[in-house]
């Protein structure tokens, strides 16, 4: 399977940016195609857009973000007791990596997954994912 970060659904529900036209396309690309399948999120995505729409004061932009993204047939993994330990593991071998993102490569490991589409370099970090962008 491939990761999608957040940012990719949030700059293609975004305002005028550089990377809202390849991401608005990448996301068109697997909700046309019969593969969506190959592509998960995890559940604390969902949860990190809605915190972000909701401290901007959108909320109703972050709730029809994650309604799309339910509505995509990705696979959404959940975070479970497991990913946080792997979480602070990782932490402790990359302390400067975002929490958060430490979440998404902990997932990542559970389900065998090492590539993610995402801007965030914050994942360079990590050397047994593999970042690409859209």
């Amino acid at each position: 399977m491939i990761f999608i970060d957040a940012t990719i659904f949030m700059y293609a529900a975004g305002v005028d940016h550089a990377y809202k036209n390849p991401c608005s396309a990448f996301l068109r690309k697997i909700a046309q195609s019969s593969s969506a399948n190959q592509y998960c999120v995890n559940s604390e995505i969902l949860q990190e857009i809605i915190h972000r729409y909701k401290s901007i004061h959108r909320e109703t932009v972050g709730y029809s973000i994650c309604e799309a993204i339910m509505n995509l047939n990705i696979n959404i993994l959940a975070v479970e007791t497991i990913d946080i330990a792997m979480t602070i593991t990782i932490l402790k071998k990359h302390p400067l990596l975002p929490t958060r993102d430490a979440v998404h490569i902990a997932t990542m490991i559970k389900s065998n997954t090492n590539i993610i589409i995402s801007y965030d370099k914050d994942f360079d970090q990590y050397m047994e994912i593999k970042r690409v962008i859209p």
